[in-house]
């Protein structure tokens, strides 16, 4: 069967995550980035999980160089950033990458001090904290809670002005329409 991707796209737009997720999204936005644009990376790659398939797949050179080199990385992606004029960024990415991401946000704000690296971190912290406080006996919530933060982290990076991922196919950058 063909792909048909702009009828994915609108399929994706009509159909919002449950307006309790938004609304947390919204907020820990809020809280990390205020009224800035901000791009998000989605690193969702492991050597136990994406790194098996290398070679084979094209974006495995870029998951190496992330992997191996993480300071051309960000050299690569603070250049990106500089010239759209965001330095705000938020990199989603599982807790077993949390050495990798922290590599990330350290070459990345020892290239430039104006550039700002937030993490899944920061905003499981924020969103366990309105949990704790608007929901403190909601068994469920406690229960989900790792895929609700999932899907509030998918929510926070929808929102980003700039969206950096990695596919089979290699690296892919959306640029958000005004």
């Amino acid at each position: 069967m063909k792909k048909e991707p702009e009828l994915w796209n609108e399929i994706v737009r009509a159909t919002p995550r449950p307006k309790y997720v938004r609304k947390a999204a919204e907020w820990i936005r809020e809280m990390l980035f205020g009224e800035h644009e901000f791009a998000a990376i989605h690193w969702r790659y492991n050597n136990g999980d994406w790194g098996k398939h290398c070679p084979n797949w094209p974006s495995c050179r870029i998951f190496k160089l992330g992997i191996e080199t993480p300071e051309i990385f960000a050299q690569k992606i603070t250049k990106l950033l500089t010239e759209k004029n965001i330095f705000k960024i938020y990199i989603a990415a599982p807790p077993d990458q949390a050495t990798t991401v922290a590599n990330f946000r350290y070459e990345i704000e020892k290239i430039d001090a104006k550039f700002e690296v937030l993490v899944g971190t920061d905003a499981e912290k924020l969103l366990e904290a309105r949990r704790s406080l608007l929901f403190p006996n909601c068994g469920f919530l406690k229960k989900h809670f790792n895929n609700i933060f999932s899907i509030t982290e998918q929510e926070i990076c929808f929102h980003s002005k700039i969206f950096i991922t990695i596919n089979q196919l290699g690296l892919e950058i959306f640029v958000k329409k005004e």
